[in-house]
């Protein structure tokens, strides 16, 4: 089992946030480093970790680890 680190940025659009760019890394740091750039060019920024493990399709709960300007609702627990 493995935790992958996601990092997906938001801008506002017509209808909307929209995700622009999604991001995978493989350790925090990374993550929360990724994150804080990408807050600086966009309205939001969600960065979670989720633990996985691809041979079984095992996906465990999602954890927020930084949230940054704006999210769409539902995505900032």
């Amino acid at each position: 089992m493995q935790t992958i680190y996601y990092v997906q940025a938001f801008r506002a659009g017509l209808e909307g946030l929209e995700p622009v760019q999604l991001l995978l890394r493989g350790r925090e740091g990374e993550a929360r480093w990724a994150a804080a750039l990408l807050a600086e060019r966009h309205d939001g920024v969600l960065a979670w970790r989720q633990a996985q493990d691809y041979e079984s399709g095992y996906y465990g709960e999602p954890d927020v680890i930084v949230r940054a300007g704006r999210v769409p609702e539902g995505l900032e627990a």
